[in-house]
């Protein structure tokens, strides 16, 4: 029996090869227009977006606080909402126990972005598929201060730009140190304290500088929800908060395991409550006034923004 030879033809292995070439070529430059497709539209959102932004330099005569005010039908006021409880401190005087605190709680990459961290971001929305809700935050300290200073606090997509934007001024305007004083200062811990000096008081009836490991770190913890994370409203949760901002201090390489765990031995002896609503002619009314504003708007907003 004869047998043919079987070896294949050479010329369809060279069109197969010019096939392969031709389609990693299609796929390349479907790459390129896809990349100057996603960086038009980029240029186009920061274009539209950075229009009428504030000027961050205007910060370096900025007065914080603003009175959130009650009235009656017939323009009577009823009740006012504390004025801020805010002594400003520069950041020399805040210690490092606290810096560390924040900035591992809030913003572990905080001395090495520009204003926005897109590694946060990517580590916050893996964290979110996993968990299935949006369990980590991916604001940086720089672009909470642009939110709290000159944004409404609604979480939308032009609000999210606008924020990294101004961030991104802020970076090139003040130092890091300057930014950190900023925040620090700025931000609301619960119980009518803005900043860390008001915060120190209200929670252990002392000075910033006196903080100690422990109580900062109880402190930063409160950031995230103040009216839920207060120590002197519910302890246990603020004992959590504690705890996971020590960690993350670990985590990070702030401090030791040895630390954190002697930081969490110690009981804390916080300081009773404190009234912080003042003018209450009439306390029924204005209690219910005030329960329907905590349902529709942020803690923050009512206590800071001269509503």
């Amino acid at each position: 029996m004869t047998y043919r030879d079987e070896t294949p033809d050479q010329k369809p292995t060279r069109k197969k090869g010019r096939g392969c070439l031709m389609a990693i070529l299609a796929t390349l430059l479907m790459f390129f227009c896809f990349v100057v497709a996603l960086g038009g539209f980029v240029t186009a959102l920061i274009t539209r977006y950075s229009r009428d932004l504030p000027d961050v330099t205007k910060l370096r005569s900025y007065q914080p606080s603003q009175t959130t005010r009650i009235y009656a039908a017939d323009g009577s006021l009823i009740a006012t909402l504390f004025k801020e409880n805010r002594t400003w401190i520069p950041i020399e005087k805040v210690p490092e126990n606290f810096k560390k605190a924040i900035v591992a709680s809030e913003d572990a990459r905080f001395y090495e972005h520009g204003g926005f961290d897109l590694i946060g971001i990517a580590r916050a929305a893996v964290a979110d598929y996993r968990s299935g809700r949006a369990s980590q935050g991916s604001s940086t300290i720089t672009m909470q201060l642009a939110r709290n200073l000159f944004l409404h606090p609604r979480p939308t997509i032009q609000r999210k730009i606008q924020e990294m934007l101004i961030a991104i001024n802020l970076e090139k305007k003040f130092t890091k140190d300057s930014i950190l004083e900023m925040y620090v200062n700025q931000v609301y811990f619960g119980s009518g304290a803005y900043g860390v000096e008001a915060a120190a008081e209200t929670y252990f009836d002392k000075k910033a500088s006196q903080l100690t490991l422990p109580e900062s770190a109880m402190i930063a913890g409160i950031t995230p929800a103040p009216s839920i994370y207060s120590p002197q409203h519910n302890f246990r949760l603020a004992k959590i908060r504690q705890i996971l901002v020590l960690k993350r201090m670990v985590d990070v390489g702030f401090i030791t395991q040895k630390q954190a765990l002697a930081a969490i031995r110690p009981p804390l002896h916080v300081a009773p409550v404190k009234r912080t609503v003042s003018i209450l002619k009439l306390p029924y009314f204005t209690t219910y006034v005030l329960h329907k504003l905590f349902e529709r708007y942020d803690e923050d907003l009512l206590y800071r923004g001269g509503l």
